[in-house]
């Protein structure tokens, strides 16, 4: 390619004005056919609100960070794995980026050929899946760090969690570590185990150095069951209580981060953009995320919000 680029420039010297203008017209062919094919693919499903705006801001996202042509394809509800390798069939030497777990669902590395696939808009964990790409998740360095903030005479953080999300607690840990914070970490598998480890919690729990943290999927056991009990008994207790969900938060929990998927967008299209050096193997955390704080619930507890934690909040609950 570079040498071609020599030889051309070659000509121009030597053309004077027609060779100037036809190594315009060559550029700007060439500037025509990428942006016509697309340096890179997005594939993303067919799906309703609110799920459509994600991925439409995801796209967004790459779009701004990643500096070439970009092309999408929406994936049909009705699509088959058949449908899916005729939409490859052409795309050989193009940067992939699979939006969804739909379009993960039908990757098939002998499929791919000499193009590289990247993969975000999935809630899978850093260590799960092997592609490079930008999870839903949120680094919980964001929250802990909230929390610290909040809190800070914080000692110690009870953390339940599903055996399933074995990297997102040692990603806790290590963080604790650090900032001499200990965790302790209470495996569950269904409403049964929340409701019994949860009693044993409460009766020893110390308010002024101890918080809650409730991983994905831990409630969802029995949201029903689990959220008015949690809730009733660390609002008598004054314990601080977080999670990852921000209907939680709306109801009464502390905080919580939920994605920003412009910047996760960002964050998977940087990547792209680099794709000639080096690639991180597997999933990275998102390193952005909204936070949520219930205003309400803080006041309660006696804690002074920083102002500049505060001016990050949105939304902030109750709605003034």
């Amino acid at each position: 390619m570079m040498a071609w680029f020599s030889r051309l420039c070659t000509t121009v010297t030597l053309g004077g004005a027609r060779a100037i203008s036809i190594f315009l017209s060559v550029v700007f062919y060439f500037l025509w056919i990428g942006a016509l094919r697309g340096e890179v693919l997005i594939i993303y499903p067919e799906v309703t609100e609110p799920f459509r705006e994600a991925f439409t801001q995801m796209i967004m996202g790459v779009t701004k960070a990643v500096g070439e042509p970009i092309q999408t394809q929406r994936l049909p509800i009705t699509a088959t794995r058949e449908d899916f390798r005729q939409l490859l069939a052409n795309r050989k030497d193009q940067a992939i980026l699979l939006l969804g777990q739909r379009p993960l669902s039908f990757y098939e590395e002998r499929l791919m050929g000499r193009s590289p696939v990247f993969i975000s808009g999935i809630d899978a964990l850093p260590g799960q899946i092997k592609l490079p790409g930008v999870s839903l998740a949120i680094d919980p360095a964001l929250s802990l760090r909230a929390l610290r903030d909040l809190l800070p005479h914080l000692e110690k953080v009870v953390v339940y969690y599903d055996a399933r999300d074995q990297p997102w607690l040692e990603r806790i840990k290590q963080l604790a570590q650090a900032q001499n914070c200990a965790i302790e970490s209470i495996s569950v598998k269904n409403a049964t185990d929340v409701a019994r480890a949860l009693g044993e919690t409460f009766k020893s729990i110390n308010p002024q150095t101890m918080a809650l943290w409730f991983g994905r999927d831990t409630i969802a056991y029995n949201t029903e069951v689990l959220y008015p009990y949690i809730l009733e008994q660390s609002w008598d207790r004054r314990v601080a209580v977080i999670s990852d969900t921000l209907a939680h938060v709306r109801r009464g929990f502390l905080l919580a981060y939920y994605p920003d998927f412009a910047s996760v967008g960002s964050q998977v299209g940087y990547l792209i953009h680099r794709r000639d050096r080096p690639v991180p193997v597997g999933l990275q955390w998102s390193a952005s995320g909204h936070l949520s704080l219930n205003v309400r619930t803080a006041k309660h507890l006696g804690i002074e919000i920083p102002a500049a934690l505060l001016q990050q909040a949105t939304p902030v609950f109750p709605t003034p």
